[in-house]
């Protein structure tokens, strides 16, 4: 018997900030894989709004553009790009 988890049409996403589970399906990573990439630095940071976690569906295509650094990569990557402008 095959399981199959429910998943997320990427298609389907339009909103410029992502749940962790969009986000996740967004990068082909499992909701689980993607919360621990979270926990180990491997994800760039999420804003917060209220209680809510979200991630900025335009960082995320930059950064799977520029190869998925690790965050704190990411976040020097982008501080010299905002620094040059």
């Amino acid at each position: 018997m095959v399981t199959t988890t429910a998943a997320v049409d990427v298609a389907t996403i339009v909103s410029p900030l992502l749940s962790a589970r969009k986000a996740a399906a967004l990068c082909s990573l499992g909701l689980s894989t993607w919360w621990r990439y979270h926990s180990a630095g491997k994800i760039p940071s999420p804003v917060r709004i209220g209680g809510s976690v979200r991630w900025r569906h335009a960082e995320l295509h930059d950064w799977m553009d520029a190869n998925c650094p690790p965050r704190e990569k990411w976040e020097a990557m982008t501080n010299i790009r905002a620094a040059k402008r």
